[in-house]
Order: C-alpha cells, then structure tokens, then sequence
C-alpha cells in the first residue's frame, strides 16, 4: 500500500477514534442526567405515597383510640347490653376508615367478640400477636398473613384496652387488606411496568401494585429483595435509591425506598428505566448516524485520494472536492465548532451563527467573553477548562451561553487541546432538553391531579416563609382543609367525578387567596393554605372564610345536569409562635381540622394548646 496508504489509514482511524470518542462522552452525559431525573422522580413518587399510607394509617390509630375510649367498662364480658355498647362504638368509627376491612374487640383468651346478637365467636388466629399486643403501651403493626376472616393477605393494627383493675382486658383489632393498599397505590399516574411495593421492617411484603397485573399477588410475605436494596439498607434504612433487574418479570426498574412516617414500613416506587431511556435513545441514534456519516465520508475521500495520487491533475481536482465535502460536514446548521488561541476565536462555522445570532466577522478576533452571560461564569469555565486541557487534552461540560439578542441559552460543550495554546470546540444547543428537565422539574413539585403545589413544594415553603418570618419577627399562618361529603360524591359518582369536583375546588381556592399565598394539595380530599405575613385571626377569618363559601358553591359535573355540592373543614395555626417546623405546623393544623369536623364540620378552628405537639 506505500507510506501514503499508511498515513491515511492511521488518519482516518484518528478521526474516527476522535468523533466516536466525542459523541460517546455527550451521550454518556445526557444518559447520567436521565437516569439521575428518573431517580428523582422515583423518590418524589416513593416520597409522597410513603405519606399518603402514613395518613391513611392515622386515620386507623385514631379510629381505636376513639373506640376504646367509648367501649363499656367491662368491654371482654359476653352480656347482651356489653355487646350491643361495643357494637355501637365500633360500627361509629367503621365509617370514617374505609381504608379497614373489618374492626373485631378480642379479649385475653383469643376470642373475637361479634358485632351482632346469635353471631358465633370466633378466634384469633396469631396468639402470639395477641399476646405481644397485650404487654405493649404503643399500637401493634402485625406480619402480613392470609386472614380467614377476610379470606385475602391482610395485616392487623392492634390496640390494647386497659380494663377498670388497670390491666389489659383485651384489644382493638383493625384489619388492612393487601388489596385496600394496592387500591389506593392503584390511584396513582403510573406506566405499565411500573410497580408500587409496601414492605414491613422485617422487609415482609404487605401489598403491591402494577398496573400490567393489578391482580397479582405473588410473593406476598416473603422477604426477597435485590441485593443492591439489602446492601443499601444496611446504610441508609429510611430512603435511597438504587437499580435492579431482580424480580419475576425481569424488567430493569430504577427504585425508590422512603420509609412511611411514624410506621415499620417501607414503601417502595420502582420505574420502568425502558420509559425513560425512549428519547435519549432516539437523540443517541441521531448523533451515532451523523458521526458514522462523517466517517464514512472521510474515509470515502481518503480512498479517492488514494486512488487519483498518481495524477496531478486528478489529486488537484481531488483535493477541491475534499475541501467541499470537508466544508459541508464542519458547515452544519447543528454543531457550532470554534477555533481558539488563548481564548479568541481564530475560526468559526456556520452553525456558531445559528445557535450564537452573531455573524461571523463580529466573532474571529473576539475574545470568547462574547458569549458568556457574566464575568463569574467566564472566570470559571476559563479555570476549569484550561486546568482539563492540560492535564487531559479534553474537556466536556453544559453552560449557558448569551445569544446575540440577550437570551441565555444552554449548550454541550467539549473542547480539545491542539497545543498549549490551541483548542477546538464544539457546541450543541440543547435547550429543548434543559426545557424538558425544567418542566419534570415542575411535575415533581405539583399535583399532577390539580396542578397545585404538592406535599414536598408545600414543606419548601413552609421552611421558606417560617425562617424569614423568624427574621422578619413576623407571623405566617397555615390552614388544613378537609373536604365534608367527598366520599359520598365518589362512591356515587365515580371517582372522575371526584376527580373533577377536586379540580374545581382547587381552582376556586387558588382564586380567592392573595397572590403570595399558596395552596397546597396533600393528597385525598386534604388541602393546605399558607397565608403570609398574617398576625391574627382577624387577618386571617375573612380569606379563609372567603374559602369556604367559595368551595360550598354547587358544582356541575361533566355531563352538565349533575350537581354536587361539598363544605370544607378547616384547622389554622400560627407560626413560629405556636409552631415552628413545618412537620408541627401541619400536625397542629391537622388536630384543629378535626376539632372543627367534632364541632359540626363547615367551619374553621384557630388551633390553641391542646392541638400543639410541645417537642421533645
């Protein structure tokens, strides 16, 4: 082949090498980025769920709290009147739980109480959760088991009932289906391959959920899990993220583990990667095409050099066509290449133009300052990108840039060191994917239902407006909401039509509350708004009263002809006077919403010492 032969080969496999190395570290880049935002995702998803189970969970606790404080004295006596009293307090609160699928007294022997005269007794069928259950001041979580009572996977929450001797008479069982949790994670906007797990600490699984097979129920009660989890338990038991490919279907999911507030649980977001990978796999068939386009054609034009170099008038003519073709591939409307000696353009194509707006004699000879939107990020990139190019001959990153009109605009940026003072650049707009992170961004910080800021944007603010108005010595107040008569309007309408009724109170919140206020959806039919700058109930009653009047309005359904109509309970607390973290915040309010409900529902209640939780 001769020397010639020789060096064009090794050129050729320069470029090569060099393009492919190029595209390679771009692709990796946004590919990190994107499995980083499913991670993301999935952790706000794990997040906010973990909180909905936790409030579910409470609503349990209160209802046997509430109970045993009505149960008759001598609750574990078999006497008609004992059991018609028992009856009563418990069919009261059964109610207000949908979440349970049944609530037994069961006294020391064992022995389930029935809820009605000529019912045979039953018994317990874990004596030794009972007995656990018997010797423990707090509420019990039970392993999740096959109930006979309900004849599905269940698990029990148990309450002990302290007799008039001042020792235990029996407890207060609550039973929580499988299938209960899996309807509630049945809620959520989730892709097919998406799966929703709840496990107990013991890692147990009480519940799961995936839309493809919304009825499976394999593998309850057992405690496989990936090795990547249990590695990651070991040091981070209350949240992490990590990947695995381990399950019966075999799809690769990016997961997320949040521990439920206050509860031995754990629950568990998994994301199909496949969704998330869809359009960077597009963007990255894309580059690898234009790449291999480029190598193609310098190679193409290395053969033909090759073969013309015995005619001198063949490699002239050569050698202009190689310049047209080498003049189309660097003049792309796509890549901006840049050219530098010591921080000055010497050379620009055509498509710097196109992402930049300056021509290009307004960009040989300038300094690269040109495009940078400030003196700091100019310093900074000039630091960072000479201390790479020397030590590594490279250097890759994402930057804004200032277009010519004064809009930022951000860009891929890999540059290569030609010699000490010598450097190529290439620059990629990628707005539109900056833009996409943006609005992920904002789906991860709203109600996907409402639009209105969620549980994670509403502790944001809370810790926001709390430290300035510790600053500031000044007030802010916070009120939640409960909706009266939500549940009755989904189960006679469905839950489109609750659906649409929580829209349309969104709306009309938002719309009757100042604009440096914010109203929060915390999940259900609960609702949180924080007024600012707000020192007293008299400041504070006419907005919210504002509210309520505006939610009871009657709204239209979908089909135009039904109208359904909803009150608001609300609880309001002050703070950093009456609370001073968002986590006590909202429990005081949350105490003084169910003081209003006990008052007659429809109204508001200031929150005073009895709703506060003084910290330990």
């Amino acid at each position: 082949m001769g020397w010639v032969g020789g060096w064009l080969v090794l050129g050729n496999l320069l470029v090569a090498l060099v393009l492919c190395v190029a595209t390679a570290l771009s692709l990796q880049a946004t590919r990190s980025a994107e499995r980083a935002r499913a991670a993301e995702v999935a952790d706000n998803l794990a997040h906010s769920v973990s909180i909905e189970v936790g409030a579910e969970l409470r609503l349990v606790d209160n209802a046997l709290a509430s109970i045993a404080q009505r149960l008759p004295t001598h609750p574990e006596t078999n006497d008609p009147s004992t059991a018609r009293g028992r009856a009563a307090a418990i069919q009261e609160q059964a109610p207000r739980v949908p979440f349970v699928s049944a609530i037994h007294f069961v006294d020391r022997q064992g022995r389930i109480s029935p809820l009605s005269p000529g019912q045979p007794p039953r018994q317990i069928d874990d004596l030794g959760f009972l007995q656990q259950a018997l010797a423990s001041d707090t509420p019990l979580l039970s392993p999740p088991r096959p109930s006979p009572a309900v004849g599905e996977w269940a698990v029990m929450r148990a309450l002990r009932v302290m007799g008039p001797d001042g020792q235990p008479c029996g407890i207060l069982v609550a039973e929580i289906t499988s299938r209960q949790f899996a309807e509630t994670f049945a809620r959520l906007a989730l892709g097919p391959q998406d799966i929703i797990l709840l496990r107990d600490r013991a890692l147990r699984m009480v519940a799961q959920h995936m839309p493809s097979r919304p009825a499976n129920t394999d593998g309850m009660g057992t405690t496989e899990i990936s090795p990547e989890m249990r590695n990651l338990l070991a040091r981070q038991p209350a949240a992490g993220t990590y990947s695995s490919r381990l399950g019966r279907d075999g799809v690769e999911r990016i997961y997320a583990y949040r521990e439920v507030p206050g509860y031995p649980l754990l629950l568990i977001a998994g994301l199909s990667s496949e969704q998330y990978f869809v359009p960077w796999r597009a963007t990255a068939w894309r580059h690898w095409s234009f790449t291999a386009l480029i190598i193609l054609l310098v190679i193409l034009g290395s053969v033909y050099l090759y073969l013309q170099r015995g005619r001198e008038q063949d490699a002239l003519r050569y050698a202009k066509r190689l310049a047209r073709q080498q003049a189309l591939m660097i003049e792309n409307d796509w890549v901006g290449i840049l050219r530098l000696h010591k921080r000055r353009i010497s050379w620009a194509n055509r498509a710097m133009v196109t992402i930049t707006g300056h021509e290009k004699k307004d960009l040989i000879g300038s300094d690269t300052r040109l495009l940078y939107p400030d003196d700091a990020s100019y310093a900074a990139i000039g630091q960072e990108g000479h201390h790479a190019l020397r030590e590594r001959g490279s250097f890759h990153t994402q930057i804004r840039v200032r277009h010519r009109n004064g809009a930022l605009i951000w860009v891929d940026l890999s540059g290569t060191a030609l010699s000490e003072d010598e450097s190529v650049w290439m620059l990629i707009d990628i707005s539109g994917l900056k833009h996409s992170e943006a609005q992920a961004q904002h789906m991860a910080l709203h109600d996907a239902l409402t639009g209105l800021a969620n549980r994670r944007s509403l502790d944001e603010r809370l810790r926001e407006v709390l430290a300035r108005a510790q600053c500031e010595q000044r007030a802010i107040a916070l009120a939640y909401m409960d909706l009266d008569g939500f549940k009755s309007i989904n189960d006679r309408h469905g839950h489109e039509a609750g659906d649409a009724v929580l829209r349309q109170v969104a709306e009309r919140l938002a719309a009757h509350v100042r604009n440096h206020d914010l109203v929060a959806r915390l999940g259900g039919d609960e609702f949180a708004i924080v007024l600012a700058d707000t020192a007293s109930p008299e400041e504070v009653s006419p907005i919210l009263a504002r509210c309520l009047s505006a939610i009871q309005a009657p709204m239209t359904l979908a089909d135009g002809a039904t109208t359904v109509q909803v009150r608001g309970s609300l609880g309001v607390v002050f703070g950093p006077v009456q609370a001073d973290t968002p986590e006590a915040l909202l429990t005081a309010a949350d105490a003084a919403m169910y003081e209003a409900k006990r008052q007659g529902k429809g109204r508001m209640v200031f929150a005073d010492a009895t709703h506060l939780v003084t910290p330990h």
